[in-house]
C-alpha cells in the first residue's frame, strides 16, 4: 500500500514521470493491456508451455533456464501481436457498440447512431463475447488436463 501511494504521489508531482507515462510505448501498452491480460493465459498455458516442454525434454541439449528464455523471447512478441489484433478487431468495435447503445438508451442521440456501421459493431460485440467465452473454456480445459 505504501508503494502504491508513493507511485501515485510521484506521478502527480513529477513532470518527468508524467512525460514518461505519456510516451507512445506506454500508451500502447495501456491500450492493449486488458486484451493482453485476457489472452496471456491461453498463450502461456497452451503453445508456450508445449514449446518449452519440447525444448526441455533433453533432446535439444539446452538447459532449462535457456529453454524458458527462448520460449519467452519467441512468445512475448506473439502475445503482443495477438492482443493488438484482438483489440482492433474485437475490443474497439465492442466498445463503440456499447457506447452507441448507451447513447440510444439515454436518448442523447437520434436514430443515426445505428447506421451502416451498426452491423460491424454488433459483430464485434458478439466476437468479443465469443473470445471471452473461449478464454474461459480453454482455461478450464487446460486446468482439467493438468489435474488428470
Amino acid at each position: 500500500m505504501i508503494a502504491l501511494i508513493s507511485i501515485y504521489t510521484l506521478t502527480l508531482s513529477s513532470d518527468r514521470c508524467k512525460r514518461f507515462l505519456m510516451t507512445r510505448p506506454i500508451k500502447f501498452l495501456g491500450r492493449v493491456s486488458y486484451v493482453l491480460y485476457l489472452m496471456h493465459t491461453l498463450v502461456l498455458f497452451g503453445p508456450q508451455r508445449d514449446f518449452f516442454r519440447l525444448l526441455d525434454e533433453g533432446k535439444s541439449g539446452i538447459s532449462t533456464p535457456y529453454c524458458a528464455l527462448i520460449s519467452y523471447i519467441i512468445f512475448t512478441p506473439l502475445q503482443l501481436l495477438l492482443s493488438v489484433v484482438l483489440e482492433k478487431a474485437v475490443d474497439e468495435p465492442g466498445k463503440n457498440f456499447a457506447n452507441d447503445l448507451i447513447k440510444l438508451i439515454e436518448k442523447k442521440d437520434d436514430t443515426k447512431t445505428f447506421g451502416k456501421k451498426n452491423k460491424f459493431r454488433v459483430i464485434g460485440a458478439f466476437l468479443w463475447f465469443f473470445v471471452a467465452w473461449l478464454v474461459v473454456f480453454i482455461s478450464d480445459l487446460t486446468a482439467n488436463k493438468e489435474t488428470l
